[in-house]
């Protein structure tokens, strides 16, 4: 009888999260269809797949996000929690409060306490007196009152949002937004952190140092689940989900996993003719040049974003724009 009770033990102790057959549907779209995700303790997952296989929305099911019509998920950390912090055993204190959800639409108020934010709002400076500042955002976080590894001053100087502390948050770009939500999460010291496609929108020295910043949140206890393309994973995953249509199709160690296998998922077949008659026949260009900028200047308030810029562009030119998080690609665009 001794052996049955050891193993059990054992067992619990090392789970971590599980997803035991859930059916998840949305409208008249089933997502997941007995599906099956265990977590053990110590492991940091990324997903993996093609848009629209269900990454994203198995880290809405994990937060709670999404209604479970049959199977069930166990928060093992949650129960972990609750025996190390008797006190928190009441109705009010849900697993919710343990994990933290970072999705690639952010959701500012202002100090109106409203959400009317809007796609490329930092461009109406006008705006920028109801918007709350980077500092004053932070220190608004409703903080973990038993662990708080992570305040202000730490994420702050992880994130290298140093330089940002002052400036309204509707004037951020989408990198430093990323960077500000991601501190934001930090601050709630969640048990488990989720990560809905981290890297978009941060500059090359940032993602550079992903590894590091996510290094650093591992080895304060938090647990990660991200999603990812195969050819960004961080070295600090230790394990590799597939989906593919609702379904884990395949699962790796980091060690074993070959991100060249999955560059692409299925051949795409291309129509060139359908794409010639939108083309429409060739002929010479009538004009030499499709973008002229001459000493532009873009400023709002004291903050000058653009300044003297001279930029053209020919015709059959294909430009890149990069530069660090700020550094006004965006706004050029615009």
């Amino acid at each position: 009888m001794l052996i049955p009770i050891l193993a059990a033990y054992i067992v619990m102790q090392t789970n971590f999260l599980l997803l035991r057959d859930i059916t998840v549907r949305s409208i008249n779209k089933v997502l997941f269809n007995g599906l099956t995700f265990e977590i053990k303790k110590g492991e940091n997952w990324a997903l993996i797949g093609e848009s629209g296989s269900g990454k994203s929305a198995l880290l809405q099911a994990i937060a709670g996000k999404l209604n479970i019509s049959n199977g069930e998920i166990a928060y093992y950390f949650f129960d972990d929690y609750l025996k190390n912090n008797p006190a928190q055993h009441d109705g009010l204190f849900t697993y919710h409060k343990l994990l933290a959800l970072v999705e690639p639409k952010h959701h500012f108020k202002n100090l109106s306490n409203t959400t009317d934010f809007y796609y490329q709002q930092r461009y109406n400076s006008s705006d920028s007196e109801d918007a709350l500042t980077v500092a004053e955002y932070l220190d608004d976080i409703e903080h973990n009152t038993v662990n708080n590894y992570w305040d202000i001053t730490k994420v702050v100087v992880l994130l290298k949002l140093e330089n940002l502390v002052q400036k309204q948050i509707i004037k951020l770009s989408n990198g430093e937004t990323k960077r500000l939500r991601l501190a934001s999460a930090l601050l709630k010291n969640p048990v488990l952190l989720l990560l809905d496609n981290p890297l978009a929108g941060l500059d090359v020295q940032t993602r550079a140092e992903f590894n590091v910043i996510l290094g650093a949140i591992i080895a304060s206890g938090i647990t990660i689940v991200m999603t990812a393309t195969p050819a960004e994973i961080p070295t600090v995953i230790t394990n590799i989900a597939v989906l593919e249509n609702g379904a884990i199709t395949q699962t790796f160690a980091q060690t074993d996993f070959k991100p060249e296998q999955f560059g692409h998922y299925h051949e795409i077949n291309i129509d060139l003719s359908a794409i010639r008659d939108l083309i429409g026949p060739a002929h010479e260009n009538a004009y030499r040049q499709i973008i002229k900028m001459q000493d532009v200047n873009i400023r709002y308030g004291s903050n000058l974003v653009l300044n003297n810029v001279n930029w053209e562009v020919k015709p059959g030119e294909r430009w890149a724009l990069l530069g660090a998080n700020g550094a006004g690609k965006s706004t050029l665009l615009s």
